[in-house]
C-alpha cells in the first residue's frame, strides 16, 4: 500500500528532505476504511473514463469533502454500516457488500495520516487521459516539480489506473530534470537516470498505481518495435527548441514498458492493431492510437517549453504558450483525419552503414529522417506547407534522428547566424558535404 511505499522511499532515501505525494486520479472519491472508493451508475462501473473530470485541484477536493459528508450521513443513518460495490477488473463482475466504518477520509486527510518519518506535502492534481486529456493538466505538475527539491522523493498516486500516473510522471521527470541539467544536454535513458541519481538508486521518482491487465502482454516488447513517432518528428521541425524529442523520448523509456507504463509502447500497439482489426474494433484501436499520440506530443511540448520558455525565464504558462503556436492546432487536427498517416513510426537506421552500391542506396523514405540522406536537388516540394519556420531565414531547418546532422533549406545569411546561435558554437570546425550531383562519399 501507500504507506509501505512511502515507509520504503524513507528508508532508501535518507537524505531525502521531504515526501511529495501528487494525487492525479481524477474522479472525485474519498477512502472508506483505508481503501479508496467512487461515486458511478452500478452499469458503467468498469467505464472508468467516463467519470473522469477536467478541474482544478481546489475544485476536486471541495468534491471531496462534499462526498466525505455524504458518506458519513448515509453511515450514520444505517447504525453504522454502509453498502459498497466491490469492482474486479479482471473478470468485469461486481459483487455489494455491506461493511462496518471505522473511518471516512478524503484523499488528502488519507495521505496526511500516513505514519513516516520526514514531512509529507500533498497535491491534488487530476489528470484525465485518453480524449479527455487537457492541456491546463501540463502547468500544475510543472510547478508541482519547482516546488519540490531536486533530492526530495516524489510519488506519483493514481489509485485506479496506471496511464494516468504515466503521463503525470513523464511531465514531473522533465520538469526535474530541466532543474539539473539543460534539456537537450541528455538524450539516452541511461543519461536520464544518471541525472537523476539519488544515492545508488537510479531514480527519486516512482508511481504508484495498480493496473489489473495482462501483465505479460505489459512488459513484452514486440521485436519491430519503432519509438520515433513521424508526427512528433514532425512538430520538431517546427520548433526552434525542438531538438528535445531525443530527450523525450529517453524519459519515457525511463518510465517503464508496456501499454500503462510507456506511451509509445501504447501508441505503438494501438497502431498496429488499427491494421489487423476491422469495425468497431478497429475504431476502437484507431481512436486510442490518436488520443495517445496527441498526449505524447504535449508530453513533447512541455518539454520543448521546458527547455524555451523557462530557459528564458518567462512567466508564460504552458497552456498559454501552446495556444500561441497555431501550428500546433493544425497538426493535431490532420492527426485525427488522418490517423494512420500521423501515427507512422520511423525505423532508426543507421545513416552511414556501408552497403555494396554505396551510399545512395540509403537514400530512401521521408525527407531527412533518419534513414536518408541530404541532397540539394531533393528539396523542391520539400517544404510542407503547414510549416513555419521558427528560426527566421532557415527554412525546411531540421535534425535527422539519432545522428548528429542538422539540415537546412537555402537559407539566408543571417540564418545561418540564426541556427548556429540556437545549435551552439563549437571550439573544432564543421565538416560539409559538397553540391556534388553523384558524391561518393557521406562526409560524417
Amino acid at each position: 500500500g501507500l504507506e509501505a511505499l512511502t515507509g520504503t522511499a524513507c528508508d532508501n532515501h535518507t537524505a531525502a528532505p521531504r515526501i511529495d505525494i501528487i494525487d492525479v486520479r481524477s474522479e472525485p472519491h474519498v477512502y472508506v476504511n483505508g481503501l479508496a472508493y467512487f461515486v458511478a451508475p452500478k452499469q458503467s462501473v468498469f467505464q472508468s473514463r467516463a467519470h473522469q473530470m477536467n478541474v482544478a485541484g481546489s475544485a476536486m477536493e471541495d468534491m471531496e469533502r462534499r462526498l466525505k459528508a455524504d458518506v458519513e450521513a448515509e453511515v450514520a443513518a444505517n447504525d453504522g454500516t454502509i453498502e459498497l460495490l466491490i469492482a474486479d477488473p479482471s473478470t468485469k463482475e461486481t459483487e455489494s457488500h455491506t461493511i462496518k466504518v471505522t473511518r471516512v477520509q478524503t484523499p488528502r486527510e488519507h495521505c496526511e495520516s500516513l505514519q513516516v518519518p520526514k514531512p509529507l506535502v500533498y497535491r491534488r492534481l487530476p489528470v484525465a487521459v485518453g480524449s479527455s486529456f487537457s492541456v491546463l493538466s501540463v502547468h500544475p505538475i510543472i510547478d508541482a516539480a519547482a516546488s519540490s527539491p531536486t533530492n526530495a522523493v516524489a510519488i506519483v498516486l493514481d489509485s485506479l489506473g496506471g496511464l494516468r500516473a504515466t503521463v503525470a510522471l513523464n511531465i514531473f521527470l522533465l520538469a526535474r530534470l530541466a532543474q539539473i541539467r539543460p534539456l537537450n544536454s541528455v538524450g539516452t535513458a541511461e543519461e536520464v537516470a544518471h541525472a537523476l541519481a539519488v544515492n545508488e538508486y537510479a531514480q527519486a521518482v516512482t508511481a504508484n498505481v495498480c493496473y489489473g491487465g495482462d501483465e505479460e502482454e505489459e512488459i513484452v516488447r514486440s521485436a519491430g518495435f519503432k519509438k520515433e513517432l513521424m508526427v512528433a518528428a514532425n512538430l520538431g521541425q517546427m520548433l526552434a527548441a525542438g531538438g528535445v524529442l531525443m530527450t523525450t523520448e529517453a524519459v519515457v523509456e525511463v518510465c517503464g514498458r508496456g501499454r500503462e507504463w510507456n506511451l509509445l509502447d501504447r501508441c505503438n500497439i494501438f497502431a498496429s492493431a488499427m491494421s489487423s482489426t476491422v469495425g468497431n474494433a478497429r475504431e476502437s484501436a484507431s481512436s486510442e492510437a490518436v488520443a495517445t499520440a496527441a498526449t505524447y506530443l504535449y508530453v513533447y511540448l512541455a518539454s520543448v517549453y521546458l527547455n524555451e520558455v523557462l530557459g528564458a525565464r518567462t512567466t508564460e504558462r504552458f497552456e498559454h504558450w501552446v495556444r500561441d503556436l497555431p501550428e500546433i492546432g493544425l497538426l493535431m487536427e490532420k492527426l485525427r483525419e488522418h490517423p494512420k498517416a500521423g501515427l507512422k513510426f520511423v525505423e532508426p537506421q543507421n545513416l552511414f552503414l556501408e552497403t555494396d552500391r554505396g551510399p545512395v542506396e540509403r537514400r530512401r523514405g521521408n525527407v531527412l529522417t533518419s534513414n536518408y540522406g541530404l541532397k540539394a536537388d531533393h528539396f523542391p516540394g520539400a517544404i510542407r506547407k503547414n510549416m513555419v519556420p521558427q528560426i527566421p531565414g532557415v527554412p525546411n531547418y531540421r535534425k535527422v534522428p539519432h545522428v548528429n546532422v542538422y539540415g537546412v533549406g537555402i537559407p539566408t545569411r543571417r540564418g545561418v547566424h540564426n541556427l548556429l546561435r540556437v545549435l551552439g558554437a563549437e571550439d573544432k570546425a564543421l565538416d560539409l558535404c559538397g553540391e556534388a550531383q553523384q558524391d561518393p562519399e557521406i562526409v560524417p
